[in-house]
């Protein structure tokens, strides 16, 4: 008895814990070991090049690189919703329009966290009063049109912003690069590994014990 009520508070747990699991976002080696110019996001298995590659480069200026044989090979340009996951699986507000309020602690500490991993952009332009990462995506409402997307802080964390404007694909600087992206496989998470795991035996052994049941009513 005591065995079953142990089970089944562990199967509680699994569910609770499900909408627990975080996304684990970590740097990565592009061309180097221990260059870290890349960030995979095991949820969605993007690899993000480090915007520090295309700072201040346009979206069609990079557009050429991506060719078989030249320098960005392999990557492809990443979309706003992308960008936007990525903010969010890391603990950062999102919209579709420029935001400007006052963070929480938590909100600085996940500027303070990604903003290295993908390269850090605004400071290079406008000084150490703006922290953050932002780069250029196309528009999907608008072909042939782009986005400035992303995010940073200001004076030390007192003003957050959510960028998302329009941007020209042929302009360059504005303390900006351009969103690449690696498509890989998505990794489970060493959480969801243990949910899975625990949750297999919670149907193994509710199976085993409609079995002893089902035994006993055949003996009886």
């Amino acid at each position: 008895m005591k065995r079953t009520i142990l089970l089944a508070v562990a199967c509680l747990a699994v569910m609770f814990t499900v909408g627990q699991v975080q996304a684990a976002i970590v740097a990565a080696d592009w061309q180097s070991s221990g260059d870290n110019k890349l960030t995979v996001d095991t949820a969605t298995g993007l690899a993000w090049l480090d915007l520090t590659e295309t700072f201040s480069l346009s979206y069609n200026a990079v557009s050429p690189l991506l060719a078989s044989g030249q320098s960005l090979d392999g990557f492809r340009f990443a979309t706003a919703q992308e960008v936007h996951t990525l903010m969010s699986n890391a603990g950062l507000y999102v919209a579709q329009s420029t935001d400007t309020f006052t963070p929480t602690p938590g909100q600085v500490a996940a500027v303070d966290f990604l903003a290295p991993l993908l390269g850090e952009t605004l400071s290079l332009t406008y000084g150490s009063d703006y922290y953050g990462s932002r780069g250029v995506v196309e528009n999907p409402l608008l072909s042939g049109n782009g986005l400035m997307v992303g995010f940073y802080y200001k004076n030390s964390g007192a003003t957050y912003v959510n960028d998302y404007f329009n941007h020209s694909l042929s302009s360059t600087g504005g303390g900006k690069g351009v969103w690449l992206v690696q498509d890989t496989e998505a990794t489970p998470e060493p959480t969801s590994l243990a949910i899975f795991g625990i949750g297999a035996l919670c149907m193994g052994a509710g199976a085993a014990r409609r079995r002893r049941k089902e035994k006993q009513a055949a003996e009886a």
